[in-house]
């Protein structure tokens, strides 16, 4: 958490974390998964608009399809509670977090109409 806006980190954690925890060839692992986007959001904390964190954030929402429904309902609750608690603070900083919550609510609406397949 020492520079929270190096891209090339955040580019490489992303390698690692769907190659290793939540890649297409593995299982899934749900705990990954909520602690990343828990760290993502410690690290927005202060920075909200670096665009390198909400990348990953949308990212791994993208790609992670073997976390099981009820994690991704869990850390979509909390991802609206932090992004509806940052455009009350500053207008400058909601920008980004406008076009994040349009990303969820799209994202939630296909989990739920099933076009996103629930491996559990």
């Amino acid at each position: 958490k020492e520079d929270v806006y190096n891209n090339s980190a955040w580019n490489h954690r992303f390698y690692v974390i769907m190659n290793g925890f939540l890649g297409d060839h593995q299982g899934g692992n749900d705990d990954v998964f909520v602690n990343e986007v828990m760290y993502c959001l410690e690290c927005l904390k202060g920075s909200e608009e670096n665009e390198s964190v909400w990348s990953f954030l949308l990212g791994l929402l993208l790609r992670a399809i073997h976390v099981g429904t009820s994690q991704y309902l869990q850390v979509l609750e909390i991802l609206f509670k932090f992004v509806k608690v940052t455009q009350k603070q500053s207008k400058t900083r909601a920008v980004r977090c406008v076009f994040f919550d349009a990303s969820l609510c799209y994202q939630l609406a296909l989990r739920v109409l099933g076009h996103v397949k629930d491996t559990r």
